[in-house]
């Protein structure tokens, strides 16, 4: 925005609520005013045909932001879903992203935000994807799980998504094993914690234990 971009921003009603503010805040901090809706505006993805509106709003040349978040999700293919691997995890992401990508001709560009020691770290794909077809739409929307899956374990730990990812594959593989205790590191509003998979508890740790616990989560994760 600060180059002249006008951004639409895809949030469900829930998160809406729960940031919407945040984004206008940090506008105000950024500009010293309030923002303008031919400068930044939000879409509901749970209300009315949310396609078309992001349709409308490119044509009105505003950069689109999505969550992949609000877009993933577990369990057997549907329509309106496709399938995507984070590792060796099956997972599925909706397609509207893709389909949107094929209507309006405009790429699909790949961004993640972490903090390493302290700092911002804002990564990019090299170059956006475009979609030709639906066959395409497979290949674009794993590009953007791909972007996830090169993240050093401190950093993925981050993502509020991967509690879902490692409990689904822990769902697949009841059958197989006796289910025990798995405790993931996770940092959760600034507070270092343990995350039981099996039993859902939680437990408030120490930096000391809580750089312990990565250091095996690292191990872990790279022999997967």
């Amino acid at each position: 925005m600060l180059l002249g971009h006008k951004l639409a921003i895809l949030l469900r009603s829930d998160v809406f609520e729960a940031q919407g503010q945040i984004y206008r805040k940090q506008f105000r901090l950024s500009f010293g005013r309030e923002a303008t809706e031919d400068e930044l505006i939000f879409i509901r993805a749970d209300q009315g045909n949310p396609l078309l509106k992001l349709r409308v709003a490119l044509r009105k040349n505003y950069d689109l932001i999505f969550f992949i978040d609000g877009q993933l999700s577990a369990g057997e293919a549907s329509k309106g879903w496709v399938p995507v691997r984070l590792h060796k995890s099956e997972l599925l992401l909706r397609e509207g992203i893709a389909a949107l990508s094929f209507w309006t001709k405009v790429p699909i560009r790949a961004a993640i935000m972490t903090m390493v020691d302290g700092q911002i770290t804002l990564r990019f794909a090299e170059e956006g994807r475009y979609v030709n077809n639906r066959s395409d739409y497979q290949p674009a929307l794993q590009y953007i799980l791909d972007l996830v899956e090169d993240l050093a374990a401190e950093e993925l730990i981050q993502w509020e998504c991967l509690p879902a990812v490692f409990d689904h594959e822990l769902l697949i593989k009841q059958e197989q094993m006796p289910l025990q205790n798995l405790w993931l590191p996770f940092i959760v509003q600034e507070k270092r914690m343990l995350f039981d998979l099996a039993t859902g508890r939680s437990v408030v740790i120490g930096t000391k234990e809580f750089e312990i616990a990565c250091q095996k989560f690292r191990k872990i994760w790279l022999n997967v």
